[in-house]
């Protein structure tokens, strides 16, 4: 079996970082994983001496410094190079992750991106790139009780500030609405690791989990997180089909952006969640067979090294 050295940033949930990384280990994908930032001569030492096959660069845009100073000897190592591009790249209002990939320092050998969109640019600009699968820690979700034993109610937990302009605009339109009507529950938790259990509790506690608008063009991760609790999704996106895992009416209720407020109240208002029983179920199968790190992270060592090692 082929094993990565993967470097991730503390700045993703823990869900598909620390979480997700812990349980790929365990299942012998991953040698070591790096949080990031590190002392540059302490990782680059760990990278030299480790018995990994490839090196795994997770969203490297949030600890781009370390590359200033240690991208030639990230290369004299020798190893493949992988990067997995979660955010939203061309297109996107938060611009700094396309002046990345137009201005960084050197290339990574393989690029997995998770939006079709920019998979195709990285194609044009002659990148070997491939899809990305979300993946997400099945450990850090549990199940929660029936939705009938659940608190009747959708819950939201994420930012809805501007990280840059326009960027949760949407978001905060739809939120507004919700909350004005009583019709969500607004639960603000720092992300990180040591807060993660107050995300697992809310979303197998309450009935549904409601997704809005995100600066993407696909699903955020709040979905995946939902479906292995057991929650009802009901989720406002500008999806790209491409990209699209969670279908409408078979895994969530799913609805394009810009739908009128009234409108998405009276839909809110109308969701029995006892009757969508079925659709969690899909969703957390789904999630359960196509989604976890240990799988996705040994497809993506075979679709870039191919074959597999003892």
């Amino acid at each position: 079996m082929k094993k990565a050295d993967i470097l991730y940033s503390g700045f993703e949930p823990p869900a598909i970082g620390t979480f997700a990384l812990l349980e790929a280990k365990k299942y012998g994908v991953i040698e070591n994983f790096i949080p990031m930032p590190q002392n540059p001569d302490s990782i680059i030492k760990c990278l030299r001496e480790s018995k990994s096959d490839a090196i795994i660069l997770m969203s490297p845009v949030f600890y781009a410094d370390f590359f200033i100073s240690k991208s030639r000897e990230l290369l004299s190592i020798g190893k493949p190079i992988i990067e997995l591009v979660y955010e939203w790249t061309w297109g996107s209002h938060l611009g700094f992750h396309r002046n990345w990939q137009e201005n960084r320092i050197f290339n990574a050998d393989f690029y997995f991106c998770q939006l079709d969109t920019d998979r195709k640019k990285m194609l044009e600009i002659g990148r070997k790139a491939y899809p990305l699968k979300a993946f997400v820690s099945k450990e850090a979700y549990q199940r929660g009780h029936p939705l009938s034993q659940r608190v009747q109610k959708f819950c939201f937990i994420g930012s809805f500030t501007e990280e840059a302009p326009k960027a949760y605009l949407e978001r905060r339109r739809l939120l507004n609405a919700l909350l004005k009507n009583n019709l969500i529950d607004l639960i603000q938790v720092p992300k990180g690791i040591s807060s993660n259990h107050i995300v697992s509790y809310a979303y197998s506690t309450y009935a549904g989990v409601f997704c809005p608008p995100c600066n993407n063009l696909c699903h955020s991760i709040r979905p995946y997180e939902a479906a292995l609790a057991g929650a009802f999704i009901f989720e406002v996106q500008n999806i790209c089909e491409e990209n699209r895992v969670f279908f409408n009416n078979e895994h969530a209720i799913s609805i394009q952006e810009g739908i009128d407020e009234n409108e998405l109240c009276q839909k809110i208002a109308s969701v029995k969640f006892t009757e969508f029983s079925k659709i969690t179920d899909n969703a957390r199968e789904m999630v359960l067979k196509n989604h976890l790190p240990q799988g996705v992270i040994s497809e993506i060592l075979e679709t870039a090294l191919g074959g597999t090692t003892d």
